[in-house]
């Protein structure tokens, strides 16, 4: 209620001395705070599932744990939750419940019909169906636009994650406060910027993939790819679409990674800027982690390829006018996970969307190193640690006093 960090730590330090379950402080935050997040899922609960993580990871053996690491992993989950619910009143979802149809349940999401979204989702658990069964008809809602960014998708991940972790007693609120989130969700392709995505995504539909005419494949070129903006990428996916979907994933992520790692970091210290060209660190990560949400759902459902491989070119197309030609590989390919980690468990960060970037960046590195060749994954692993020992100026304050006079000039 209060969020005082010192006395949630103690708190779990005293569960953990009378010998309870240490998870269940995070069963019990969820249920505690589900229905006050008034727009559904945030960070708060796809960290929780990154924690976890290195909660597990600083289990020492069958019995021995590092108590005090493993505290840092659960004081980190419910500070965050608490945070993001602060002051909060609960915002109650329908208790009816309907069967869980798949096509219905899709057609729910796209017409922003949280009520019958979630009506199926508590119908579908009545009647005895896991996460699996809903995960499909989860992911193409996610995918279904450009939404929130990517964290539509990443949040499909997390929330499978957090389930099959700390158990069915959590699917409920986990999964319609998902629901919810999807239905308040961004659809980034509506924005002019990303108006090619849609009619581009409706060609590889209609075609499969069998050549266009008259245009030529592209051999993969990261100087050449990094160059091309969101039209361009578009299309140039479009192009390559024969080729395998894991080949063309990874050079997705190249290029991606080559962005991140020559991020203009000036960018944030510019005050004459347009709206859309608010774009930060964040924007940049996200390309990242979004692609390990699209490698792993799609591999899982192959059908998905497409809509995650145009939508990574959407990444790609849109940070590249914010990056410097040149980057510095040799400056910071010398790093390791260990030293990260340890970083990130002590990271100093008063702001929790910080730490978890950081900490959902640098697992999602993690994993997909082990996909790449050697060349790749330490263009990738320098891209992670350059973000992490660079500034990060989250509070425009002359730019958005600049930008709130510029706008009402106009209207």
């Amino acid at each position: 209620d209060d969020h005082e960090y010192d006395r949630i730590a103690r708190e779990i330090a005293r569960l953990i001395e009378l010998g309870d379950d240490p998870l269940d402080v995070l069963r019990l935050a969820i249920q505690w705070s589900w229905r006050r997040l008034k727009f559904g899922w945030t960070h708060a609960y796809a960290g929780m599932a990154d924690w976890l993580v290195l909660f597990d990871a600083n289990k020492i053996d069958e019995s021995k744990n590092d108590v005090e690491a493993q505290l840092v992993c659960l004081l980190e989950s419910i500070g965050h939750v608490s945070y993001d619910v602060l002051r909060e009143i609960e915002y109650p979802y329908t208790e009816d419940s309907l069967n869980f149809d798949e096509a219905g349940f899709i057609q729910a999401i796209e017409s922003e019909d949280e009520s019958l979204a979630v009506a199926m989702i508590r119908g579908g658990l009545k009647s005895g169906l896991q996460f699996e069964d809903f995960e499909l008809a989860l992911s193409q809602s996610a995918l279904a636009h450009y939404n929130d960014f990517g964290h539509s998708l990443i949040y499909v991940t997390k929330a499978g994650e957090l389930i099959n972790r700390l158990g069915s007693v959590i699917a409920e609120p986990i999964l319609i406060s998902l629901v919810r989130s999807f239905v308040f969700a961004a659809r980034e392709d509506k924005i002019p910027e990303f108006k090619a995505y849609a009619s581009t995504l409706t060609i590889w539909n209609s075609i499969g993939n069998n050549r266009v005419p008259d245009n030529v494949e592209f051999d993969f070129n990261p100087k050449q790819w990094r160059t091309l903006g969101i039209a361009k990428a578009l299309k140039t996916t479009l192009n390559c679409r024969r080729q395998s979907p894991e080949d063309l994933y990874t050079q997705w992520l190249t290029v991606n990674a080559i962005n991140l790692l020559s991020f203009d970091i000036e960018q944030q210290n510019k005050v004459t800027v347009s709206i859309s060209g608010n774009v930060g660190w964040l924007d940049f990560t996200h390309a990242i982690t979004f692609a390990n949400a699209v490698r792993k759902q799609c591999r899982k459902f192959p059908q998905l390829w497409p809509q995650g491989l145009l939508q990574m070119a959407c990444f790609s197309g849109r940070n590249v006018a914010f990056t410097t030609a040149e980057y510095e590989l040799e400056r910071w390919a010398d790093t390791d996970f260990d030293s990260i980690f340890q970083m990130i468990m002590d990271h100093g960060q008063d702001e929790y969307i910080v730490s978890v970037h950081w900490l959902k960046l640098a697992l999602a590195v993690k994993e997909e190193v082990v996909e790449l060749s050697q060349p790749q994954a330490r263009l990738l692993i320098a891209a992670l640690n350059r973000f992490l020992n660079s500034p990060l100026k989250l509070k425009q304050i002359r730019r958005t006093a600049h930008q709130a006079r510029l706008f009402v000039s106009k209207h």
